[in-house]
């Protein structure tokens, strides 16, 4: 009796502490679910058909030459999204049109809807080290979620999953509604908190596999001196890149930085699950040729499933059935919170009287 007592406290006191964050992670993850389909819908240029890889080399030249602020990263067109997307080092965001390279818009994060809700989600609108503050807030939520199940499965005939459907109108009816959605998407909720913990974690996990196994995986580590002469051009890159696991689809370029000149992309290889691909071909500007080729799917096993840690929380596998579950999960865990609140409340002024 004592020990469920004791229980009840920290569920209760965590589920309160933690609830703002909760509904903050969890509403914000909802909308990032549909990101592409609302920035489709906003610029209809991205829902076009993709056009032949072909006029990328024009399109790019066309990029950096009427760039407003030096480039930092660059986003090749996509099948589900036909545009050039470019972070530039002044931190805005440019859209590109595929083929002319015309700018389509331009904005800071607190500019852009969608941008807006990304640092929400991963920053709390603040500064990039707040995103341990996330991370932190994940791991007691999973505390909160596992208390929950406890209290549930030591009274699980008073509190039955039957009650999800129960309108509540006493205070007894708000605890069995909480306890019966709180079981019933538990599942999908540990999913989402527990991968978003990892993503939060990544680099100390990441660490660990490698210390646990004893495995090196590849990493990017060429350096290439800047020269006194002219960059090859893009054309004679893109060979080289295409050229460079040619059943890959190019998804990332990193230009050269101030010590180092070498050009970085990313591809997505046919059995990764990563939507961003993490197969790395990098390239000597000067002569366009592939200094380092890693490709993800000859990485030790434990790191490709680490790989596989974003495509799950941000529903990029799975389908439709999987990014609905995934909603109704991020909208339980709202609800699960401000049920929290009300039940809190309405303890403390029954209490009271």
């Amino acid at each position: 009796m004592i020990i469920r007592k004791n229980l009840v406290w920290v569920h209760r006191v965590l589920g309160i502490s933690i609830g703002v964050f909760a509904i903050v992670l969890s509403a914000s993850g909802f909308f990032l679910l549909f990101a592409n389909d609302y920035e489709r819908w906003r610029y209809p240029q991205a829902a076009l058909p993709l056009e032949d890889s072909k006029t990328f080399a024009t399109a790019l030249a066309k990029i950096e030459n009427s760039a407003v602020s030096p480039i930092k990263l660059v986003k090749f067109p996509q099948p589900d999204f036909n545009v050039f997307t470019v972070w530039h080092q002044d931190e805005t965001k440019g859209f590109y049109n595929s083929v002319t390279g015309q700018l389509i818009s331009l904005d800071h994060w607190y500019e852009s809807l969608m941008a807006f809700i990304l640092r929400l989600h991963t920053q709390l609108l603040l500064w990039d080290e707040v995103e341990l503050v996330n991370g932190i807030a994940g791991i007691l939520i999973l505390f909160v979620l596992f208390s929950g199940l406890m209290l549930w499965q030591s009274r699980r005939k008073y509190f039955q999953l039957r009650f999800a459907l129960k309108t509540p109108k006493k205070f007894s009816d708000w605890i069995r509604v909480h306890s019966a959605w709180g079981v019933i998407a538990s599942g999908v909720i540990l999913i989402a908190v527990s991968t978003g913990c990892i993503m939060v974690f990544y680099g100390t996990v990441a660490k660990f596999i490698v210390w646990a196994t004893d495995e090196i995986p590849k990493t990017p580590n060429v350096v290439v001196e800047h020269q006194e002469k002219p960059r090859a051009s893009w054309n004679t890159i893109l060979k080289a890149v295409d050229d460079s696991l040619p059943d890959g689809q190019l998804i990332y370029f990193f230009p050269g930085k101030q010590n180092n000149a070498v050009l970085g992309f990313r591809k997505r290889m046919p059995e990764e699950w990563h939507p961003n691909g993490r197969s790395f071909i990098l390239i000597n500007p000067y002569d366009s040729s592939a200094l380092q080729v890693i490709d993800a799917r000859n990485q030790p096993i434990a790191i490709q499933l680490l790989e596989k840690v974003y495509p799950v929380h941000g529903a990029f596998v799975g389908g439709v059935f999987y990014k609905i579950i995934l909603g109704i999960g991020a909208i339980v865990l709202t609800a699960l919170s401000l049920s929290g609140f009300i039940i809190w409340y309405r303890n403390l002024f029954l209490n009271s009287n």
